[in-house]
């Protein structure tokens, strides 16, 4: 669960994080079909064209990207669990690229970490 916390011995390299991104959501949709035949999720991307290369160590950042998908989805599963007839799990992570930083805003229509944290 933590892999993402571990030193890296990786280098930094210019990365399209789009592209990136893009693999670790299907690696992580297709790992939860695999483990859910009945899972399925509605996938939209909107990635921002404009963000480019930016210089990342591509693995430390796609396990990152995989635990937070993998999340996701897991929370997706669970809301179809508890909810009627109807609902359509949806995953659309968007990337933005403010000034200097890069930030990542997971949308996604289920319970979110916080609501299942505070209710235990």
């Amino acid at each position: 669960m933590l892999q993402h916390s571990r030193v890296s011995t990786g280098q930094k390299e210019p990365t399209d994080i789009n592209k990136l991104a893009d693999e670790y959501l299907r690696l992580s949709y297709h790992g939860m079909k695999a483990k859910d035949k009945g899972f399925n999720a509605t996938l939209k991307t909107d990635f921002d064209a404009s963000i480019g290369r930016i210089n990342v160590v591509p693995q430390d950042v796609g396990r990152v990207l995989l635990n937070l998908f993998n999340n996701a989805f897991y929370a997706v599963m669970e809301k179809k669990k508890h909810v009627s007839d109807g609902y359509e799990p949806t995953m659309s992570p968007p990337f933005v690229y403010p000034q200097e930083s890069l930030t990542t805003k997971l949308k996604f229509t289920c319970m979110t970490m916080v609501l299942a944290f505070l209710q235990k």
